[in-house]
């Protein structure tokens, strides 16, 4: 669109039928901000106003619901010679709902995993966490936000178990085979001593070398207790 400096279109080229309210013909002579009828209107009233305070290019993106569904744009406002506006749009939709549909898929492994109730993570060669689910970080009591690029040693503070984790890390992503760890312990925030068997596999990259390695531990110390009691119960 060519606009004047009151959003007066002064011609229109490109696009497709499907992205215009009115023909092209039709919109020469008409403001902008008026033509849509919604909240597009206004977001393109204020963008002019932009421009001319500022003299500079304004971006604003809006929807319209064109040809009985929603369609979503992005334009661009650039101030001109003889106080008139070029106005570049283009047609966002599939951009939108792909984004949209990566933001939803996120959203449910990130449900499924937190409902998890085992201890779910990831983490890279220097130990620094990049997933982990809410048991995780219930062990330690923090957030699962918190514990992104940070390592076992911010949490516990048992010196050696920390350099144990470490230590079966960088086998699993030197070696890249999977380990099983039938027995663990974990120092978790109160201050208890919990049992854990966990399972580790390297994350293996493109170029066949592995930076990170996945664990998942069930919490068995139920398990350890009883146990205990009963080979205490056999030794009397």
């Amino acid at each position: 669109f060519r606009l004047d400096g009151d959003g007066r279109i002064l011609d229109c080229k490109g696009g497709t039928h499907g992205d215009l309210l009115l023909p092209p013909e039709a919109m020469v002579g008409r403001r902008i901000q008026r033509i849509p009828g919604c909240a597009a209107g206004t977001i393109f009233r204020r963008a002019i106003e932009r421009v001319r305070e500022t003299n500079a290019q304004v971006s604003i993106a809006y929807w319209l619901h064109v040809a009985g569904k929603d369609s979503y744009y992005e334009a661009r406002l650039l101030p001109v010679l003889e106080d008139q506006i070029i106005v570049i749009v283009r047609n966002n939709t599939e951009r939108k709902l792909a984004v949209d549909e990566i933001a939803r898929q996120r959203t449910f492994l990130r449900q499924v995993i937190d409902l998890n109730p085992n201890i779910i993570f990831a983490k890279d060669r220097q130990g620094r966490f990049t997933l982990a689910n809410q048991a995780t970080a219930n062990a330690y009591g923090t957030t699962v936000e918190n514990l992104m690029g940070r390592t076992d040693a911010d949490f516990n503070s048992d010196a050696g178990q920390v350099e144990h984790f470490r230590r079966d890390d960088l086998e699993v992503m030197d070696s890249l085979r999977d380990k099983l760890v039938p027995e663990d312990r974990l120092t978790d925030a109160t201050g208890r001593v919990r049992w854990l068997q966990t399972i580790k596999r390297p994350i293996i990259s493109a170029d066949g070398t592995a930076s990170q390695v996945l664990g998942v531990a069930t919490d068995i110390t139920q398990r350890k207790l009883a146990e205990e009691n009963l080979r205490r119960r056999n030794t009397q």
